[in-house]
């Protein structure tokens, strides 16, 4: 609870299961409406399809890892 982080919970489909954020600061993506999506109905198809394509890999071999890419909106 001391950090900043937003935390969104889902399942191993990709499908928001719940978030526990706990941050004032406005989250990218807003807590309420997200229980029930798939995260590439919310985010942009790239980053929604990377995600899953990780979170496979993930469920697949039980390793951990993670993937980059440029966020655009906050270039605007």
């Amino acid at each position: 609870r001391a950090l900043p982080d937003w935390l969104y919970i889902l399942n191993k489909d990709g499908v928001f299961t719940g978030t526990n954020n706990q941050s004032t600061l406005q989250p990218y993506l807003q807590d309420h409406g997200l229980e029930g999506k798939r995260v590439d109905e919310v985010l942009p198809a790239e980053i929604g399809n990377l995600f899953l394509q990780t979170l496979a890999e993930v469920v697949h071999s039980g390793a951990a890892l993670s993937f980059e890419y440029l966020d655009t909106a906050i270039l605007s």
